[in-house]
Formats: structure tokens, sequence, C-alpha cells
């Protein structure tokens, strides 16, 4: 795992660049590196550990108008200070961050050992950055000279350039790895994420595959991959979507998932106009059309999917869910004239953007639902929906999760003519701000079962679907092996694992199903399982623990029930000390490892 970032600007950047890099970094990075420009020259700094130890090694008074930092996982044993990024070539001509992975870097390796280079490091970098140098005329514009070396690169990759001598400009190059570019009156700024910069630019660029170019304080200069000038478009991003103050908050986790009915207002605002929906006629039809209707997901937007099943079968359509680091290695085609649904918060989720690739060459056609405008998925789609979630900084999804279910509700509410859905989803937000109100109740549960190496979900139909991404939430945030079942498997085996006090949390929201979970709830009780049960009003009993007393339609019970599972998870996390907004081992966008 590994990011990066530059800016080039009218002011100082080094406070800016050092705040998203901090945002960037994950959790268990090991190596932080950063690069200063100004008119005494370059500042180089560099630390196996995280920003904050990279801090303490720059002086105060450095600081420039320019500078490009990184931050990385390695792929070794043991990461090495001579390995950390940013690298340079043998003579100083190149200094470069590079994210992804190429293929034929051992064979250029083998080249320049025999052109007479010698490599401080075991670094892909260093290897990269000599191959600018080795094939640079004298004289050249460095342009030619990073045009020359891409030429040459088999693979996938970002890269950030500083060319000695041209402080002024960062010169950047991308090929099938996320690149965006921003821009404000203050500057120019280049990030492989977005989230690290929403508060840094009025509008971005997302660079085409091939493309290469630099930036400079006040422009962007860019050029296809066979060296011919664009001009690109830059698309806005309104203020109100990109806020990162973390306020009287101690977590974005629990910011974000008190942001939820906020998240459900602006989506029944994008997408309904007080009278009518607001959907595309032609996405519309191209559902309606469709022989089947697949969706692939990965995570929370794969539990969202399962929801989003649900609703699209109740419309007659033939659907099906897979698991996109599944589905690219089985590419299982259900049907003809299909239409694949990707879900993606991100839209960078490397797993979905191989899938996106293979149904390319199938010639199928691809919505995506996504809360990033300027990201691949969004940029390569047919048929493009937006979260409209905001920025979500913690790396376990919640509020962006709430986003994915309400806008397949009010798609499927489209497609049935349903404007009653309008109401039931005000009646969801009414019913979030009574379940904010009581958080401490759910607190309480928490501090139960925080302690207990075994936490099971149980649920039926839809209560199923928020089962599943409670577990994956527990797990996630606080690391307690939990698993989620449906109602009755429990009794097929799993029911063996239950001990005294084991928590089981149950949740029942459907008529259809309620006496049969009440069932399984008594076998529960008979083993002297730690029973927990969430429920809707109308089919709550004596004893249960947390009743979600507003008018709620089971179709939206994954919305309300969601909300109670993050804050559970949230405080079972906070109760072991862990680190709420970066897990151990993930990551906001599952990307490929890098160089």
């Amino acid at each position: 795992m590994s990011g990066f970032i530059g800016r080039v600007g009218n002011s100082c950047v080094k406070e800016k660049l050092l705040s998203a890099l901090n945002l960037l970094q994950f959790k268990d990075d090991d190596s932080t590196g950063v690069l200063f420009c100004n008119k005494e020259g370059q500042h180089l700094y560099r630390v196996v550990g995280k920003v904050d130890e990279l801090v303490t090694l720059i002086p105060e008074e450095v600081d420039g108008y320019m500078g490009i930092a990184h931050t990385r996982w390695s792929t070794y044993m043991h990461q090495v200070l001579e390995n950390v990024y940013p690298l340079s070539s043998e003579n100083g001509y190149v200094t470069l961050v590079v994210n992804g992975l190429i293929d034929n870097i051992q064979m250029i390796k083998r080249r320049l050992v025999k052109r007479g280079y010698s490599f401080r490091s075991s670094s892909a970098v260093e290897v990269v950055a000599n191959l600018i140098e080795d094939g640079a005329v004298e004289n050249e514009d460095p342009l030619r000279a990073l045009h020359r070396a891409m030429q040459q690169l088999e693979g996938d990759y970002a890269l950030l350039a500083v060319f000695n001598g041209n402080c002024k400009k960062i010169f950047f190059a991308k090929n099938g790895v996320p690149l965006i570019i921003g821009k404000n009156h203050d500057g120019m700024v280049i990030c492989t994420d977005y989230t690290p910069i929403a508060d840094q630019a009025d509008e971005y660029y997302y660079p085409n595959d091939g493309e290469l170019g630099y930036l400079t304080s006040d422009n962007m200069v860019l050029y296809d991959g066979k060296l011919k000038q664009r001009k690109p478009s830059f698309t806005e991003v309104s203020v109100s979507e990109k806020t990162l103050e973390l306020g009287d908050y101690p977590h974005y986790m629990l910011k974000e998932i008190e942001e939820a009915p906020g998240v459900i207002r602006r989506l029944i605002n994008n997408y309904f106009d007080g009278t009518k929906y607001r959907f595309d006629d032609r996405l519309i039809k191209r559902i309606i059309d469709a022989g089947t209707i697949v969706f692939i997901a990965a995570g929370t937007s794969y539990n969202a999917a399962l929801v989003g099943q649900r609703y699209l079968r109740n419309f007659n359509k033939k659907v099906d869910v897979f698991i996109a680091s599944e589905w690219i290695f089985y590419p299982y085609q259900s049907g003809e004239d299909t239409l694949y649904v990707l879900i993606s918060q991100s839209g960078e989720t490397a797993d979905i953007l191989k899938c996106l690739r293979t149904i390319r060459a199938y010639g199928a056609d691809v919505l995506a639902i996504t809360n990033v405008e300027i990201s691949t998925l969004y940029q390569s789609a047919d048929y493009r929906l937006l979260l409209h979630a905001g920025t979500e900084v913690s790396v376990a999804s919640t509020k962006a999760y709430i986003a994915q279910i309400t806008l397949l509700s009010l798609l499927y509410a489209r497609l049935v003519n349903k404007i009653t859905t309008i109401a039931a989803l005000e009646r969801v937000i009414e019913a979030l701000y009574n379940i904010i109100s009581r958080r401490d109740t759910i607190k309480a549960i928490a501090d139960q079962i925080y302690k207990s190496g075994d936490v099971f979900f149980l649920g039926r139909g839809f209560d199923y679907d928020v089962a599943v991404e409670a577990q994956l939430k527990l797990k996630e945030t606080s690391y307690i092996h939990a698993e989620a079942y449906q109602g009755g498997e429990m009794l097929h085996g799993p029911i063996a694992l239950i001990e005294e006090n084991t928590p089981v949390i149950f949740f029942i929201s459907d008529s259809l199903t309620v006496a049969a979970t009440r069932e399984v709830i008594r076998e529960m009780r008979d083993r002297k399982a730690n029973v927990i049960v969430c429920s809707l009003a109308p089919f709550n009993h004596d004893g249960d623990s947390f009743i979600i007393s507003n008018p709620i339609k089971g179709y939206h019970s994954p919305i309300t029930f969601a909300v109670f599972a993050q804050y559970l998870a949230y405080y079972c996390a906070v109760n072991l000390g862990r680190d709420v907004d970066k897990p151990r081992n993930l990551t906001k966008a599952v990307k490929d490892r890098s160089v």
C-alpha cells in the first residue's frame, strides 16, 4: 500500500503537504519522505516511520513553494532507509515518487547495470529514476526524457518527478493507477487519492492512462502518449461535500455515523424535485430493458448490493451479486443483455477496476455507483449515480453504506413510480436522529460484549443483509471475531459454537419471519447465550435490547439497523483502545501492492 502527493503554489507548501500526507497515510505504513524545493535548492527528508516522525526531522525554517511527499507500506520484511521514497537517480538528474507495479523492472535494471549504473537501494523507484536519467539528452526538455522512459515501462503506475535545476515544475505520468490533479487560487496539487486534497482545491482533473505533463503554480500542461498537447477539462466540486474538519468529535467514524441523516436528505434533494424523481431516463430504460442485472462490489459496498438485489428482484428482474475479487477470476456472464452495476465508495478499488476492464471486453454496459465523481469508475461508466455522501475519512465506511442503500431505494422507487418512498425516507431520517439521541444505550450494550471472543449476528431477509454488514463493521474496527448467519442456519451447525454468555445479536423487522426468528431466540436463550435483540416497534417483545419506535418500512430497516451496528462497533473499538479511524491492515480503497 502506498500513496503520494505533490504541491506547487503561490505560498509555502509544507503545512498543506504534510497535512494531506497524514490523511493519506495507511495505518501500517512503515516509511515516509518529503522533498521541498526553494531558492536554496532541494531539501530531502526521509524516515523509516510515520509522518509524525518525519515532521521531527524537518527544520522549522525549511519550506518551499513546491514539494512532493510519499507514504508507504513496504513489501520488504524490514524497511530500510535506502528504500524510502523520494529517491534520486545516480547523478541527481531526477527525484521520483512512484505508485503501482512495474512488470519489467528487473530487465531494465540489468540493462542499466551493464551501462555502468550502480544502485544504492533495492527499490524499483531508483531503477525508474536512473532510466529517465539514462535516456535524457543534454539540454533536453525533461518532459521528453520522461516520455522516453514511459515508452519502456510495462505495468501500472503513476509517478511524480522533480528535475534538478527545475524547481518550479512537478512532472507527472499516469498509466493504470489513480491520479488526481486539483487547482485553486493558491496553486496546484496532485495526489493518488481524493480525500487528502479535498480541502485544497476547487476543481479537479483525472488524467487518462498514458497522459503526462507538468504543474506550475497556476497551470497544468498536459500531453497524451504521443506528446501531443491536450486541453484538460476540470470538474468543480462543491465546498459542502468536502469538509474534513473533525470539530468536537473524538473520531471521524463517530462524526460520519452522525452525518447519516444529512446524507439521506442530500440524496432526496438530488434525486427528487418535489414532484418527480430526477434519474436519467436513459438509465431507467436500460434497467427495464436489461435481461439481467449483475451487482459487483467489495466489502461494505457488496453488503449494500445485497439490499439492492432484493429491491430489483422485487421489480421482477433477474439479479445476481458477486464479490469483485472473486468475479474477476471467474467472470460468469449471468445472461444476455446484462447491465453490470459496479458499486465502490472511492471508485478506485483495484478489484472493481479489473472487473471493469473485463466487462469492457464483453462490450457490456456499466452503471457506476460511487461517492467520488473524479474517480476512474465514475469517469469510465456508461451510466453514473453519485452517492453525495461527502468525504468519508474513517476507513470503516458508515455514511457511504447508508447512502448506497438510500440511493438504491430511490432508484427502485423511480422504477415502480412510488412517490411515497420519499415520505418513508423522511421517517427514516427522524428515526436516525432518535437513534443518535440514544447512542448511550448502544454504548451500554457494547460495554457488555466488547471482551467477548466471538459475536454472532442473525437475521432473515433484509435483516440478514444488515447482519452481514454489522459483523464486518465489528471485525474491522474492534478486531473481535464476528459472523453473520441467516436466522435458521444457526441451528444447522454453528449453534455448536454457542457457549454461556456468547453474544448473539438479532435484527427483526419483518412480519413474515418474526415468529421463526423468535423461535431461534428461544433456542439461544436456552443455551444461556447473551441474546441482544434490535427490533422495529411492531415486532418488539418485552426484553428487546433496542427498539426503533419510528414507523419504518421493512425495506428501509437496513438503514436504521446499520446505524445501531455502527455505534456498537465504534464503542467496542473505543473500549478496546483500537485506532478507530485507521484499523490495522486496512486502507480506504484496497489497491494493488506498490513498487
